[in-house]
């Protein structure tokens, strides 16, 4: 029986253990091959200490480069034809991250079906990330200008929110029937419900205290100084509560700073960038899960959302598209977007809650996760679609 093989290419480093792309990547190729298909990753560097029992490695050069020269694209192409010598390509598989448009350009010409998948609205981030400039301005024209090239030249789009299917449609006319929404999953093998104390004992922390916590890229549209303010309202500066906030990013000086600056410095706790089988030790040490997104044109669809759910951890987070589902599933509260105040009290409420009442709450959380967003259920669905798009 002939086992259908894919070449998923992607900018994402699949050596930096720590990054939440490389663990999407990982964690989809892994779903893809427990699903029956055989994959090859194509990606711009790997290190020895990397799984290389995932995939077979298709190095584009030993060292890293922008992903957007000239040079990679042309490797690409050649590691592609390397690749179909060796083995017949049944698809393509594109992570947007750059241009990556010789894959795509490939795949037509050898008409080959090919998909799409865009994670982000990237001239969005891009100038929540370096503001606005006449540099940012000629950066997002470019971006937008080689976005639309592979818009063109895929066969499909998955897009991970319906917010991004939304942008497509207005911004690139893409055919709404070109795109499928697909987002992202949890390993629900890996972050499981653990004892609260246990993990509270591994880590160091405190046992007279309850925590709650943050997980993710320290930027601005995480919210996070949000969170850090909601920590200053009287109802949580004078309770036994503190902020775990684990992560890194532009922004972690400044939310120190803004930590001094409120008097809650003995209240968050920055705990840094950990490695990530350690994450599961730090949301179940939490009586929940804190996601304080800022409103943006792509919505979510967070994986850090989706472990804390797998964890059987209630979720608190700002009421913005794709996250809808938190209080429509029962699985914890939301706020009002960009409003502190409306936190802090959601954050008393569920604090108040009694522990039957959590790990009911708990619970839910983690059957939605198992059922709804494991990564083999959205390998699955992306196989599904495969194939009615021969």
């Amino acid at each position: 029986m002939h086992r259908a093989h894919w070449v998923f290419v992607t900018n994402v480093d699949p050596s930096v253990a720590t990054d939440a792309q490389r663990t999407h990547v990982v964690e989809l190729v892994r779903a893809l091959k427990a699903g029956g298909i055989a994959v090859t990753l194509m990606a711009p560097r790997a290190s020895i200490d990397t799984d290389r029992t995932l995939v077979p490695w298709m190095n584009t050069r030993p060292v890293s480069l922008p992903p957007s020269t000239l040079w990679r694209e042309l490797s690409t192409l050649v590691l592609l034809t390397r690749v179909l010598r060796q083995r017949a390509i049944d698809r393509v598989y594109v992570r947007q991250g750059g241009v990556n448009a010789a894959a795509l350009v490939f795949a037509r010409l050898l008409s080959i079906p090919c998909f799409l998948e865009v994670n982000g609205i990237l001239d969005e981030e891009y100038r929540l990330l370096r503001g606005r400039s006449l540099r940012t301005s000629l950066a997002t024209w470019c971006m937008n200008l080689s976005s639309r090239l592979t818009y063109a030249l895929c066969g499909h789009v998955i897009a991970v929110t319906d917010g991004i299917k939304q942008h497509l449609i207005r911004k690139f006319a893409v055919d709404p029937q070109k795109i499928s929404v697909i987002g992202n999953g949890t390993n629900t093998e890996r972050f499981v419900p653990l004892d609260r104390g246990e993990c509270i004992s591994k880590l160091k922390l405190k046992a007279t205290l309850r925590y709650v916590g943050f997980v993710g890229s320290l930027t601005p549209w995480q919210g996070v100084d949000l969170l850090i303010r909601a920590f200053a309202d009287p109802c949580l500066a004078h309770s036994e509560v503190k902020l775990l906030v684990v992560g890194t990013g532009q922004d972690e000086e400044r939310l120190m700073s803004l930590c001094r600056s409120l008097g809650v410095w003995d209240k968050v706790i920055f705990v840094g960038q950990v490695k990530h089988d350690e994450v599961v030790y730090y949301i179940n040490s939490c009586t929940a899960a804190v996601v304080p997104k800022r409103p943006m044109a792509s919505g979510y669809s967070p994986l850090k959302v989706h472990e804390a759910l797998a964890c059987g951890r209630p979720v608190i987070a700002s009421s913005v598209p794709g996250l809808e589902f938190i209080a429509q599933r029962g699985v914890g509260l939301l706020f009002e977007p960009e409003s502190a105040a409306d936190l802090a009290q959601k954050l008393m409420e569920l604090l108040s809650l009694p522990e039957p009442d959590l790990a009911v709450m708990g619970n839910r959380a983690r059957e939605l996760a198992e059922h709804g967003y494991s990564w083999t259920g959205v390998a699955d669905r992306i196989i599904r679609l495969a194939g009615s798009r021969c």
